[in-house]
C-alpha cells in the first residue's frame, strides 16, 4: 500500500498526540499544526480511510476521524510487509534456482560416475 507524504504525516501525528476524550482526532488540528491545507488534510483523511487506516465515525464531520488498530500499528505492519515481500520475491526464488542447478548438475555428475564404475566393472571380468 502506497502512502503519501500527507498521509504518513498524518499517521504520525495520529502517533505523537493524544486524542480527546472519545478517542477522536481533529483534522483541523492537524492543519493549524502542519504546512497542509483543509483540503490536502480531507483527501488525505478520505484516501487513509479507503486504505482501512482510519474510520469518519460522524459521516457529516470529515475531519473527525480515529485510527483503526491497522493504523495504529502502520510501522508493524510495514515491516511485516517489507520482510514478506524479501522473503518470497529474493530469497525463496534464489534458494530454489540454486538447488535446481544443483540437482541437475549433479545427477548429471552421479549419472556419469556410475556409467564409468559400470563399464569398469564389465572390463575387470
Amino acid at each position: 500500500m502506497y502512502l503519501s507524504k500527507s498521509a504518513k504525516d498524518l499517521l504520525e501525528y495520529v502517533h505523537t498526540t493524544d486524542p480527546d476524550r472519545d478517542g477522536f482526532y481533529y483534522g483541523m488540528e492537524f492543519v493549524k499544526s502542519s504546512h497542509y491545507t483543509s483540503r490536502e488534510v480531507e483527501a488525505c483523511v478520505k484516501y487513509l480511510e479507503e486504505q482501512q487506516l482510519i474510520e469518519r465515525p460522524l459521516k457529516g464531520r470529515p475531519d473527525i476521524f480515529k485510527p483503526t488498530l491497522l493504523g495504529m500499528k502502520y510501522g508493524e505492519y510495514t515491516k511485516y510487509e517489507r520482510r514478506h515481500f524479501v522473503r518470497n520475491s529474493i530469497i525463496i526464488p534464489i534458494l530454489v534456482s540454486t538447488l535446481t542447478t544443483i540437482l541437475i548438475h549433479g545427477l548429471s555428475l552421479l549419472s556419469q560416475l556410475i556409467l564409468s564404475l559400470v563399464l569398469q566393472s564389465n572390463l575387470v571380468h
